[in-house]
């Protein structure tokens, strides 16, 4: 019973999540920005390595990016390159785990949300900054 002669429901009672829980799905959450925003850095560092020695790497997505910018980067850089590149493709993995575990989230706990109709939560952007 609180002071006001009311008892207390916890979260739980009414089926809502605690704020302990809520906190670390937010966690996770900026853990999948951080992750994308390295990876980011990490792209746009090699694409302008390439272009500062003449070098036109091509237009493509995340994605894609590691294997078509290989293939346009020039041999004098291939060795500078390689830590970024093998860099890149374990962010772009650590993504792929946190998208599985979003989408797991949304199947499980928030049903009515589709995250599979959202094509923008499908690419390498940030979930939590796209609105519905």
């Amino acid at each position: 019973m609180n002071s006001h002669g009311g008892f207390f429901l916890s979260s739980k009672a009414v089926g809502h999540p605690s704020r302990q829980y809520i906190s670390s799905q937010q966690e996770r959450f900026d853990g999948r920005d951080a992750v994308v925003a390295a990876r980011t850095q990490l792209i746009n560092a090699c694409r302008g390595m390439v272009k500062a020695i003449g070098g036109r790497p091509p237009k493509c997505t995340t994605a894609a990016s590691v294997g078509k910018v290989k293939t346009a980067i020039p041999p004098e850089l291939r060795a500078a390159l390689r830590p970024l590149l093998a860099s890149i493709r374990v962010l772009s993995e650590q993504t792929e785990s946190c998208d599985r575990w979003i989408r797991s989230l949304a199947e499980d706990e928030y049903p009515q949300t589709d995250v599979n109709s959202r094509s923008t939560l499908a690419t390498s952007g940030s979930f939590t900054q796209h609105s519905p």
